[in-house]
């Protein structure tokens, strides 16, 4: 139930309810006050009647008061009133104790428990009789006087529901509305400081639930965006530092053997030959290096572009592993494929990237002290995935690296110290290809012995062979 909602029944229900409140109460006595009334009629009818009926007997006694009054002071007594007998001339023949001629004369007697009628003599003589209740509760003058009285309690008794209404909805919109409203003030204030772990719960499904649940989604991605901020701000120092420590050796190396050329250093065309390939090899070194960060800085703003098409595993993988051979030919280094020959399946894949990538698994089991890396294929049928395993014979990795291996800028003791140092960006830039494949790469290692890196590359239907995927 929305806050609009709830105001309307809140203001109609204030409005409403104690007019219905007051109907009922109103329905309930109407039929009592109705009941009283006709007992009131009746009994005042009676009355009359009698009254009439003993002034007309007693009519003769009227000249003496004392024998007038005693004679009807039995039906006085009865109906608890008194009288005033007035003859046609308006003068006054005959009254009892609660009729005083000054205050009837002066006209401040009220009227509202007493009434008068007529009485014709035999004599042809007319008296006005006025007959005056001796009590405020005496029937039958009490009939108006509770009337309004039971008026007034029904007033009071809407008035009072009124009251709770107003406490009541008062006290549920504050805790509905304003309470979640300061929840929000408080939250902002946390968030000014800092403090983004700050939740604000709250079940409705309302205006404020709506709001409340968008103020805590905006807090949770404020908060992802300024750790991710921060990563990038990390990031930066180290790729700033990585590239401060790296670059340093090989341009130091490439000037030195430059300025040795230069100076006439290197006399014999076999010297200027090794010089000139150490200048080559550490423009190399530059080279992978650019190339890491240039992927690297893709990653980082999640611009790197993975253009699918589907090909035949054993034509690209042969081909991928046949210019590694060309590349590490002249060094003391063997590369084989292990076991059967590489499984004729279909894959969906970047062929630039994939290849990337196993040039940085294959080069980096050089780095690692590797001389001799064995690449195995197989086929998963329960998972439709095609496995890669790439193992070598190197340093292997410390088990506290383990979970590290794949972080950006990381590093291992050995490749630290070597001369082949690098980013430490190719192993995180291959686990995001193979997961922009919907693959998945890990590691395993014993220090002494080796590592092999194990990935996984979903398998296409042959029935959509030839199809170009973005």
């Amino acid at each position: 139930m929305g806050i609009k909602t709830r105001l309307i029944i809140a203001f109609s229900s204030i409005i409403l309810i104690p007019i219905l409140v007051m109907a009922v109460l109103m329905f309930l006595y109407s039929e009592r006050l109705e009941e009283a009334d006709h007992m009131a009629d009746q009994t005042l009818l009676k009355m009359m009647n009698e009254v009439r009926t003993e002034v007309f007997r007693h009519a003769a006694y009227i000249e003496d008061r004392n024998e007038f009054y005693t004679r009807i002071e039995p039906l006085l007594n009865e109906y608890e009133i008194d009288l005033m007998i007035r003859g046609e001339g308006e003068e006054e023949l005959f009254h009892s104790r609660l009729f005083i001629e000054d205050e009837w004369s002066a006209g401040i007697i009220p009227d509202l428990n007493q009434l008068d009628f007529q009485v014709m003599l035999d004599t042809g003589e007319v008296w006005t009789v006025l007959v005056k209740g001796q009590t405020m509760g005496t029937e039958p003058f009490h009939t108006l006087n509770q009337a309004l009285s039971l008026l007034l309690f029904i007033i009071g008794c809407g008035l009072l529901t009124l009251f709770c209404l107003i406490i009541g909805w008062t006290w549920y919109i504050s805790r509905t509305v304003v309470i979640p409203l300061k929840q929000i003030y408080q939250a902002t204030e946390e968030i000014r400081e800092g403090n983004f772990d700050y939740p604000l719960p709250y079940g409705k499904k309302d205006e404020i639930g709506r709001f409340i649940s968008g103020f805590n989604m905006m807090r949770h991605y404020l908060k992802q965006s300024i750790d991710k901020q921060q990563e990038y701000e990390q990031n930066r120092k180290a790729l700033v530092a990585s590239i401060s420590h790296e670059l340093r050796t090989p341009l130091a190396s490439i000037k030195g053997y430059v300025e040795g050329l230069q100076d006439d250093i290197a006399r014999d065309e076999e010297t200027k030959r090794k010089y000139l390939n150490v200048i080559e090899t550490k423009t190399n070194q530059l080279d992978h290096l650019i190339e890491d960060l240039f992927e690297f800085s893709k990653i980082n703003v999640e611009q790197m572009s993975v253009k699918k098409e589907v090909v035949n595993s054993r034509k690209l993988f042969t081909r991928i592993l046949y210019a590694v051979q060309l590349d590490l030919k002249e060094k003391q280094f063997t590369l084989e494929v292990k076991g059967q020959q590489i499984p004729s399946e279909y894959i969906a894949v970047d062929q630039a990237r994939i290849e990337q990538v196993m040039s940085n698994l294959i080069y980096n089991s050089l780095k690692y002290g590797a001389d001799q890396t064995e690449v195995s294929f197989d086929v998963d049928e329960e998972t439709d995935q095609l496995v890669v395993q790439v193992q070598d014979n190197g340093y292997g990795i410390a088990s506290g690296d383990l979970p590290h291996v794949f972080d950006r800028f990381f590093r291992g003791e050995h490749s630290k110290s070597g001369d082949n140092g690098g980013t430490g960006l190719g192993l995180a830039i291959s686990k995001s290809i193979i997961q922009a494949h919907n693959g998945q790469i890990h590691v395993d290692s014993q220090v002494g012995k080796g590592s092999y890196f194990t990935f996984t590359l979903p398998l296409w239907e042959i029935e959509d062979n030839g199809k170009e995927i973005e």
